[in-house]
């Protein structure tokens, strides 16, 4: 069972609202909500072969934070359930890669890029 532990709210360049919840398995206390990076959420298809069954997809979401956010680095690969509504309705969804992450340490808040891989 998942737990939302964070919430990214933003708006789309069509100013529709949108959010990426963070859930992670086990998880029950209380949301924390994040503030979203100048790209909050880029998602990018396979796009090598049409005729391919299975065409997956990854993502990453940008959040501006500090070092209390090293906590969504696991090993599990499913162990952070990555999850984009826009205007309520899911438009895609899965799971941090475990241990990827890039930041920027020249200053004491930054943007962490979290990579995730679709479900």
């Amino acid at each position: 069972m998942y737990g939302v532990k964070y919430k990214v709210p933003f708006k789309t360049l069509s100013d529709k609202d949108s959010v990426v919840t963070l859930e992670e398995r086990g998880y029950t206390g209380s949301v924390i909500e994040l503030i979203a990076g100048g790209t909050p959420f880029i998602i990018n298809t396979d796009q090598s072969d049409l005729l391919t069954p299975i065409r997956s997809s990854t993502a990453t979401l940008s959040v501006v934070g500090s070092d209390y956010l090293q906590d969504l680095y696991t090993n599990d690969p499913q162990g952070v359930r990555v999850k984009c509504e826009v205007d309520g309705e899911v438009k895609w969804l899965g799971y941090l890669l475990p241990d990827t992450f890039a930041q920027d340490f020249s200053s004491s808040e930054f943007e962490f890029e979290l990579e995730a891989v679709s479900a």
